[in-house]
């Protein structure tokens, strides 16, 4: 029986995903910081300094919203650029895209990929997904950046979400609009421990023969949409993220071979904006052991 791994299991060991605070223009129900820890002091310099000591050589910049910080991250990335190898910015496109474009340009081309997160391919139901303080059309700055030299970098990341985007005929038309915008890179992704908002692409779409994500891989990409030539990914959830999905007799197999094989966890892949480094996300619901 053979096994494939995902992100999970910590094949991204060189990988240091770095929170930029955690202010953010957008209220998801499913947001995944809803249980991390508080907002910490912002210091640019010793998260420079923490990135260059920890040795990793692939960075993940996320937040909350990290482009709400514009000046903060262009200095940080100016900072790594030369001691690191790959730079990934996470953002939902803020409207200070618009009032800093110039900068924007300029941290984009040092930055390896550009993820961006869109909740529907309609402007105010986008807005409603994202409880948006400050609502306007991601859309259209979306667009723009398609037009750029940037669009080679960017991968838009679209989430299943029920009431929104939760049945074929939308994701269908989706796939179609950002081919038709210039996308050359789409991720699915089904949500992770947010059960009553979950939605599974399996069920829409019976023709894609896969396993199970836990043990046969939770991401890849997928050719069943006539859509060109714009890649598209499927990120699955599997028994541990998802309360509805079951284990399969090869996750179970997989579980006891992880347990036999238990690797020493990863260390210092963390780094929140304080500059410290961490294990791991901290959750705020999760208790300390005393010392």
């Amino acid at each position: 029986m053979k096994l494939k791994i995902n992100s999970c299991d910590g094949i991204y060991d060189n990988s240091l995903d770095v929170r930029f605070g955690r202010q953010c223009d957008n209220n998801c129900a499913f947001c995944i910081e809803r249980n991390g820890i508080a907002a910490k002091k912002l210091d640019v310099n010793k998260m420079i300094q923490s990135t260059k000591e920890s040795g990793k050589t692939s960075v993940l910049i996320l937040g909350g919203e990290p482009l709400l910080l514009m000046d903060k991250v262009k200095k940080y990335v100016d900072g790594i650029k030369d001691s690191v190898k790959e730079i990934f910015l996470t953002t939902s496109l803020p409207k200070t895209i618009y009032e800093n474009w110039d900068t924007f340009v300029d941290i984009c081309h040092n930055l390896t990929g550009l993820n961006v997160s869109l909740q529907h391919y309609d402007t105010e139901l986008n807005n409603k997904v994202y409880n948006s303080a400050v609502p306007f059309d991601r859309i259209e700055l979306l667009k723009k950046i398609l037009q750029t030299d940037i669009a080679t970098k960017v991968r838009v990341s679209i989430n299943l979400v029920k009431n929104y985007i939760d049945n074929r005929q939308d994701i269908c038309e989706c796939v179609k609009l950002l081919s038709e915008w210039g996308c050359k890179w789409l991720k699915i992704n089904e949500l992770q421990n947010s059960t009553d908002l979950y939605v599974s692409f399996k069920k829409l779409f019976p023709e894609l023969k896969h396993k199970s994500p836990y043990s046969h891989g939770c991401q890849y990409d997928i050719n069943i949409f006539n859509c060109g030539d714009m890649r598209v990914t499927l990120k699955e959830s599997c028994f541990l993220t998802e309360q509805s999905q079951t284990a399969t007799f090869s996750d179970m197999c997989k579980v006891i071979i992880k347990k036999l094989k238990r690797k020493k966890p990863s260390h210092n892949n963390v780094l929140y904006e304080d500059g410290k480094l961490e294990g791991g996300w901290i959750n705020e619901n999760v208790k300390k052991p005393n010392n």
